[in-house]
């Protein structure tokens, strides 16, 4: 039992091509079986047929001879004689052939006599034939049928033998080969249930779990503890199943997560497509004042360049304001000296006047010493004196006048002064203001164009911004598909069930 069990499992475990190559051989050596059975059998049957038509042969050429010799004793006609000798030539090839073949020992005993019967036949025919002096024709007659009647016996004895053999040789044969068809078809039957049992049932139920596969159903389970092929087919659908257990599962989670991230990503589009459309329409207005700017600062850049112009010019005018106040200057220092030099001259027509006015006074006082005679004098010398009080007194005026007049050339010599060292920080400051005019006018320059690029830039990030908004769109649209995508596969694949859990 146990060695049937071990081949049992070993033939349970053996892949389908060893259990068919077992099968078919089992099956091949049954009928092989049979084959070589009836292959035996009728090389028997037919050794015995052979026998049986020898022996048969024999009977026939024995009665060939005994007519022949009944005949030539009727007839006396040598043509029997004749045919006499070749029956019992033929019967000694026959004898030959039967004497060949193999025979059970008490019918060797019979074959092995044959050669002295035929011998003694042949001696008893010659005797008849030729009988010799003194010899008794009956008694050679008696000899004759005694020879021959042992050779008919011994052949229809192993004829006989033969046959009854021949007959049990059959039943034998057909019983041993129903014997054999009978085992072949149990052992065929037993062996096409136990194949069909371990190749149809497996298969059945792996055909059960692909057809649940099939319709979703994941969690089914086929385990096979067969190592043939079926079972090798049942454990690779398991692992599909497993595998697509899995599969379907990562799917289900990023359907899921593809559908909520498609969902953001939609909103964030929406909110970033109306942001963007907000910045656009800001970059618009910032384009707008970007070129208003731009004209603004092109226009104090005119401005400032025209403002540089114009205190270069007022530098030069200035300049020559200073020149101007220096020449005022030195024309004021020359009417100082000149005042000067007037001062001194009414010094010296006061000093002319005081002794004139001396020399009168001395002449009046004289002219009053002449009395009389000097009356006339003394007239003269009064008007002479009054006329040097007169000039004396305009003297001093004049040079009060003068005393004036030169502080006042000399404070304004100074106010002149200080308005010539401030023309000078004037020209200095206005050549200052200029410089730094001309800087701002290059500077505005300068900014006039970094603006004009500016409004360039912007204009660019205005367009961008544009296709961006239309590019945030079709992303927009693109995410809304995304997400209908998304809830077409999560429907296709709610087909699929893990568990109890349904897609």
């Amino acid at each position: 039992m146990n060695v049937l069990s071990g081949i049992a499992g070993r033939f349970r475990h053996a892949t389908i091509a060893h259990k068919l190559g077992a099968g078919f051989a089992l099956v091949l050596l049954l009928g092989s079986s049979i084959a070589l059975s009836g292959i035996y059998h009728l090389t028997s049957i037919n050794q015995r047929a052979e026998k049986s038509t020898l022996l048969k042969s024999m009977n026939d050429l024995l009665n060939e001879a005994k007519f022949s010799r009944l005949s030539y004793m009727a007839s006396k006609d040598m043509k029997f004689v004749e045919e006499n000798r070749l029956a019992l030539d033929k019967l000694d090839t026959v004898r030959a052939d039967v004497a060949a073949h193999s025979w059970a020992s008490g019918d060797q005993l019979l074959v092995d006599t044959m050669p002295d019967n035929i011998r003694r036949y042949r001696e008893s025919w010659q005797q008849t034939l030729n009988p010799p002096a003194g010899s008794d024709p009956q008694q050679i007659g008696a000899q004759l049928a005694a020879a021959g009647l042992a050779l008919t016996s011994a052949s229809n004895t192993l004829l006989n033998h033969e046959m009854t053999n021949l007959h049990h040789e059959v039943s034998r044969t057909i019983s041993e080969m129903l014997a054999i068809i009978v085992a072949t078809i149990i052992a065929g039957a037993l062996i096409s249930w136990r194949m069909t049992r371990q190749l149809t049932l497996p298969l059945r139920r792996t055909l059960q779990t692909a057809e649940r596969i099939a319709a979703g159903d994941l969690s089914t389970y086929a385990s096979s503890h067969s190592f043939d092929e079926v079972g090798q087919l049942s454990r690779a659908i398991e692992t599909m199943n497993q595998n697509l257990h899995g599969i379907i599962g990562d799917i289900r989670e990023g359907v899921m997560q593809v559908t909520r991230a498609s969902g953001e990503i939609a909103a964030g589009n929406i909110d970033l497509s109306a942001r963007t459309e907000e910045q656009a329409a800001a970059l618009g207005q910032t384009a707008a004042s970007m070129e208003q700017l731009t004209s603004t600062v092109k226009q104090n850049a005119d401005n400032a360049t025209q403002a540089s112009q114009l205190a270069s010019d007022a530098a030069n005018t200035a300049a020559r304001g200073g020149k101007l106040v220096a020449d005022v200057v030195g024309v004021m220092k020359e009417i100082t000296v000149s005042s000067k030099q007037i001062s001194e001259i009414t010094t010296v027509i006061n000093s002319i006047a005081f002794q004139t006015n001396i020399l009168a006074l001395n002449a009046a006082v004289e002219a009053a010493r002449a009395g009389e005679q000097g009356r006339g004098f003394a007239v003269v010398a009064s008007e002479v004196r009054s006329l040097a009080q007169r000039s004396g007194q305009a003297a001093k005026e004049i040079e009060g006048l003068i005393g004036k007049s030169v502080a006042n050339v000399t404070s304004g010599s100074q106010l002149v002064a200080k308005a010539g060292d401030t023309m000078e920080e004037i020209v200095g400051s206005v050549r200052h203001v200029t410089q730094i005019i001309h800087e701002i006018a290059s500077a505005s320059d300068e900014q006039s164009r970094g603006i004009s690029q500016i409004a360039l830039a912007v204009a660019e990030m205005d367009t961008v911004t544009q296709q961006n908004s239309a590019l945030v769109q079709q992303s927009a649209s693109a995410a809304a598909s995304l997400d209908e995508q998304a809830v077409n596969l999560e429907r296709t694949v709610s087909v699929f069930r893990l568990g109890n859990e349904a897609l």
